[in-house]
C-alpha cells in the first residue's frame, strides 16, 4: 500500500540515502553526480529543510518503506514568488508501482486553493519518458516550452521541457 505524508526530522538521512541511490537513474535531475553531496545527511538536509512549512517535501512510502518524494522550491525573484518548482524522485525499485501518481495527488492537495502559490512548474528532461507520461496523465499539467540542449549530461546535452499547472492553485 502506498501512502504519502509530510516529512519529519527523522526523514532527513533516509531522504538523502534515497536520493543518492536514485539520482544516477533519474533522467530529469539537472545535477551531475559530482555536484551532489555524497553525505546522506547533507543531501537530506538540502532536500528537506525549508523555512516555509508549505515547501516541506512530501514523502511516499510502500508498506512503511520510503519509496519517493516530491520537493518544492519557491522562485526567489519578487515577480515570480508565486511560482513553485516541483521536483519528483522515486526510488528505482519502487518505480512503476504508482508512487509517482500518489505523489502528484499529494502535490495537488498541498497546493489546491493555496493563497500565495499561483503556479507549479516542473522541469523535465525530454527523454524522461516515465515522468512525461505521468505529467500528461496528471490533472492540470500542460507543456509550456521545450529548450534544445539545455542541460549537460555527461559529455552530451539533452533537451528539457517546462511543464506548468496553474489550475491547482485556484
Amino acid at each position: 500500500m502506498i501512502t504519502t505524508r509530510d516529512t519529519v526530522l527523522t526523514d532527513i538521512v533516509p531522504l538523502g540515502e534515497l536520493a543518492l541511490e536514485a539520482i544516477t537513474s533519474a533522467h530529469s535531475s539537472p545535477q551531475e553526480l559530482d555536484e551532489v553531496p555524497q553525505s546522506p545527511l547533507i543531501l537530506g538536509e538540502e532536500i528537506s529543510l525549508r523555512d516555509d512549512e508549505d515547501m516541506a517535501p512530501i514523502v511516499a512510502e510502500i508498506s512503511g518503506d520510503l519509496a519517493g518524494f516530491a520537493s518544492f522550491e519557491r522562485r526567489s525573484m519578487a515577480r515570480s514568488a508565486h511560482v513553485v518548482e516541483v521536483r519528483l524522485l522515486v526510488h528505482p525499485e519502487a518505480r512503476r508501482q504508482g508512487v509517482g501518481h500518489r505523489l502528484m495527488e499529494a502535490v495537488h492537495h498541498r497546493f489546491e486553493g493555496h493563497s500565495s502559490v499561483h503556479k507549479l512548474v516542473m522541469i523535465v528532461a525530454a527523454d524522461d519518458d516515465a515522468l512525461l507520461r505521468l505529467l500528461e496523465s496528471a490533472s492540470g499539467w500542460v507543456r509550456e516550452q521545450r529548450c534544445r540542449s539545455a542541460w549537460a549530461r555527461g559529455a552530451g546535452r539533452v533537451d528539457v521541457e517546462s511543464w506548468a499547472n496553474v489550475g491547482v492553485c485556484r
